[in-house]
């Protein structure tokens, strides 16, 4: 299968294109024009904000999208909602367009799987969420992911696009950015390893939180293409 993975010079993409390479799928990955692109596999570039770059990205004629490309740190969104909107509400709809014009052009059919997030239930009791629990994005960032979500539903209720919406709760793992959590403090340890500093910054340590590990969630993602 040939799969077109968005964002694959992000943290998740890297490790999505390695697994989808390794189950002996061809994945095609698209990055940011200047991106470290993945050493395996080919490699085209991808602006969300361009509907022309979006269209050459899906002419490629893949069986499968995977959309990772976003602004995904909630800092950042909070940042700059409006480039948050941008590229995560915005640019999606441009995929699934350019989606739709393959399948009505080429006699093709892909599936589009859009990566979302947990965070589009907002905060709750600390119980397990299902699919059917309500919406109560509280951030730029689920705020602009649910409106990704309903782009890609609309879609496919309006023209039968084949749309999967995965809603991922936190992950981490090798790669990582220390913009997060997890990494942060594995930086700073290892800051303090090779100091000699006895204490570490930690922060608040309160919350608790369940966290995935990337290798699970890429092989869920492959699961969901099959």
């Amino acid at each position: 299968m040939r799969v077109l993975v968005t964002g694959a010079d992000g943290f998740v993409g890297r490790h999505l294109v390695r697994e989808l390479a390794s189950a002996g799928h061809e994945p095609i990955s698209a990055v940011r024009p200047g991106g470290r692109a993945p050493e395996t596999g080919r490699t085209v570039a991808l602006e969300l904000e361009s509907g022309a770059s979006v269209a050459d990205a899906v002419a490629t004629w893949p069986d499968a999208i995977v959309h990772l490309a976003a602004v995904a740190s909630g800092r950042e969104a909070r940042r700059d909602p409006v480039a948050a909107w941008a590229v995560n509400a915005t640019g999606t709809a441009r995929l699934i367009e350019a989606s739709m014009r393959l399948r009505d052009s080429r006699n093709a059919d892909p599936l589009v799987l859009i990566v979302s997030t947990g965070e589009v239930y907002g905060e709750g009791p600390g119980v397990p969420r299902v699919e059917t629990d309500g919406l109560r994005p509280q951030s730029p960032y689920a705020a602009s992911k649910v409106a990704a979500e309903f782009a890609a539903l609309e879609a496919w209720w309006r023209t039968g696009l084949r749309v999967i919406v995965a809603r991922p709760f936190p992950h981490t793992g090798r790669g990582q950015s220390p913009v997060y959590a997890l990494p942060a403090f594995v930086a700073r340890l290892r800051e303090a390893r090779a100091t000699g500093k006895t204490e570490v910054d930690t922060g608040n340590l309160a919350p608790v939180r369940d966290l995935l590990d990337v290798r699970d969630v890429v092989r869920g993602y492959l699961a969901l293409l099959d």
